[in-house]
């Protein structure tokens, strides 16, 4: 008889219910939250499984690729949904909620997730590590604007350069103050070179993707792989070809749209790339205007 099985996982361990077709119960218990642990468990006490579910989660894309590539019938659920489907439940336990996993996976009362490739995940843990970088590198400089002006001195309206520039001349003049600066400036650098090594890495990926080269919505641009691999990033490649035709013209403004905010007007300490629509269109907090 074909079993049911459903998976909570957490970070340590999984919960494991196991149903047969009439939804008895044949296996209850919990194992390591490891690709190896699951299967030796599943091909004991559920080798005849016909869906194996769990719910979207931080780890739920690793184990989905690992026990599918152990010829497991995993399927991935949408987690608002089994939330949705089993906010009845009395009791909200690890146990429970794996007993009601199976119960979808039986009645096959679910909506199936679509799980991203390996290759689309590190490509996005690639772009998220460096927008987390962006980001630090912004606060660092708007820190640093601060405490200019609460110093009595105003940066102005110059860009990243022209503060960097200014601050220099304000520790030659002030050495009491590079106490206060050096180290933000030597943070500021390090983030500055840390940055750009990911962006060559990015480059890279996407001047060696055929699916990147195709979709560059700013074919003439310098910055036109690194916005391909951008918008790569939003799809796997299932989506990428639902995607094509009617709705590529809609995606393709729309990322090029956020590509103008996260990546043409990043500013470095040698200069602001400019792109061939000059600054008319900047978005707001700009180097360009002193990131007010």
């Amino acid at each position: 008889m074909e079993k049911y099985v459903g998976l909570d996982v957490s970070m340590e361990e999984t919960s494991v219910c196991v149903l047969d077709g009439s939804g008895n119960i044949v296996f209850e218990g919990k194992t390591f939250s490891q690709p190896d642990a699951l299967s030796k468990l599943l091909r004991a006490k559920a080798s005849d499984a016909a869906r194996i579910v769990l719910e979207t989660g931080s780890l739920a894309s690793w184990l989905w690729h690992e026990l599918r590539g152990r010829n497991l019938p995993v399927i991935c659920l949408d987690a608002r949904h089994v939330r949705a489907a089993l906010s009845m439940r009395v009791n909200k336990t690890d146990r429970n909620d794996a007993r009601g996993l199976a119960e979808l996976a039986r009645m096959g009362w679910y909506r199936e997730a679509n799980v991203k490739s390996t290759e689309s995940r590190y490509t996005h843990s690639l772009l998220a590590a460096r927008a987390k970088l962006v980001d630090l590198r912004r606060d660092i400089e708007n820190q640093m604007r601060g405490l200019l002006k609460g110093l009595g001195l105003p940066p102005g309206k110059g860009g990243i350069k022209a503060l960097l520039e200014k601050i220099v001349v304000i520790m030659r003049e002030a050495p009491h103050l590079r106490m206060l600066f050096n180290p933000m400036m030597l943070a500021h650098l390090a983030l500055v070179t840390q940055v750009r090594f990911y962006d060559v890495q990015i480059l890279k990926l996407a001047g060696g993707d055929e699916k990147s080269e195709n979709l560059q919505p700013f074919p003439n641009g310098d910055d036109s792989n690194l916005t391909a691999s951008i918008k790569r990033r939003t799809f796997s490649v299932m989506e990428l070809e639902r995607a094509r035709g009617l709705h590529d013209d809609i995606v393709a403004g729309a990322v090029g749209r956020a590509i103008t905010s996260e990546v043409l007007w990043e500013v470095s300490t040698a200069d602001c790339r400019r792109t061939s629509t000059g600054c008319g269109s900047k978005p707001s907090g700009c180097a360009c205007d002193g990131g007010s």
